[in-house]
């Protein structure tokens, strides 16, 4: 995951540390060390302050990136934790879990919020929309679910892919979102409407693993299992 000022990356690795790299010179500032097991996800503060980290240990961990130091590990998902996510306003973390559920924690007091359960496999990935207000969900039981975090229940099911999705994420205007599955297509949806896809995306040969947009919009990444990255450019993409 990139830091929002694009200065560094950090990186979960199968070792249970997370590490934090500088972007000028590809060297690592940073070696945190907790998990026990690998670390599935990471994600940034939006102040780039602090990192949450999930793993196959079945915990969340939060780390002050100045101090070098854990800040508290989150506990009660009873599976691994496949994807973390921190709100845009950096009070709330989300947590996806192959016990297929959804826990939202607060940032800072460490408490949990909210379970949310929907899925019926595991849940692999987790994004929240530009505003907030909602969460996207990708599951190993082929849909993506959107729910309203005000609420906790699910605004709808969207259904497309054919077998697991891996990866959700919205654009920076929130106007769409991406998904990548087991199928081997990345589809895009409008969040605010639709329960189908308007694109399908393919070319790729095994399943898609991650899908990313860049932070002006104009561009879409998906990594494959076929060992590819495809870079989709948006304004060629009909809507």
């Amino acid at each position: 995951a990139f830091s929002p000022t694009g200065h560094t990356l950090a990186t979960a690795e199968w070792d249970g540390t997370v590490k934090q790299w500088d972007m000028t010179n590809a060297q690592v500032l940073v070696t945190l060390d907790g998990h026990h097991g690998k670390v599935n996800s990471v994600a940034f503060s939006p102040d780039s302050r602090f990192l949450v980290s999930g793993g196959s240990d079945k915990t969340v961990r939060i780390w002050d990136l100045a101090a070098e130091r854990l800040v508290r590990t989150l506990t009660g998902h009873k599976a691994d934790v496949n994807s973390v996510a921190f709100s845009p306003d950096g009070r709330t973390i989300a947590s996806a879990s192959a016990d297929s559920t959804i826990k939202l924690w607060d940032a800072a007091a460490g408490a949990l919020l909210r379970t949310l359960r929907g899925h019926s496999r595991a849940v692999n990935s987790v994004a929240f929309s530009p505003d907030g207000r909602t969460l996207a969900s990708a599951s190993d039981d082929s849909t993506i679910l959107l729910w309203d975090l005000a609420s906790g229940s699910v605004i709808r099911t969207l259904t497309g892919h054919t077998g697991p999705v891996h990866s959700v994420a919205f654009s920076p205007d929130g106007r769409t979102l991406a998904s990548g599955g087991d199928d081997s297509t990345v589809k895009l949806w409008h969040p605010a409407s639709a329960t189908t896809p308007y694109v399908t995306l393919k070319g790729q040969a095994a399943a898609i693993n991650s899908v990313a947009f860049s932070h002006d919009g104009n561009l879409l990444a998906s990594g494959s299992a076929d060992n590819t990255v495809r870079i989709w450019y948006m304004a060629t993409i009909r809507n």
